[in-house]
């Protein structure tokens, strides 16, 4: 089955369809958590996606079939970078602090 999915990944113009998507990422072994946080999405979009309730955008179709095919090939550099984008991301989010302004002057928001 590899091989087929790994040729049919290939062509770009045909959507994959949600128990593609799941097969995709159970070979990887990801959680559906794991897979949504590489793909910049929450875990309940990746199980909307598996189940054919939503699709997911061109970019993180792509971004998918790109990890899969890396995957397949024995690397995981890609998957390791788009962890390190996240991390970072979520340092950066929790890092900012929001203010308020208050009658005694500004302060940090809650």
């Amino acid at each position: 089955m590899h091989r087929s999915i790994g040729h049919h990944l290939v062509d770009y113009k045909r959507r994959l369809t949600g128990v593609e998507i799941r097969f995709l990422r159970l070979e990887m072994g990801m959680s559906q958590k794991r897979l949504g946080d590489c793909l910049g999405v929450d875990e309940q979009s990746t199980a909307l996606w598996e189940r054919g309730k939503r699709r997911p955008t061109v970019a993180a179709e792509r971004m998918l079939r790109l990890m899969y095919l890396e995957h397949i090939h024995g690397t995981t550099r890609v998957t390791e970078l788009i962890a390190q984008w996240n991390d970072t991301d979520r340092q950066k989010d929790e890092a900012r602090q929001v203010f308020e302004e208050t009658e005694a002057g500004w302060r940090l928001a809650a």
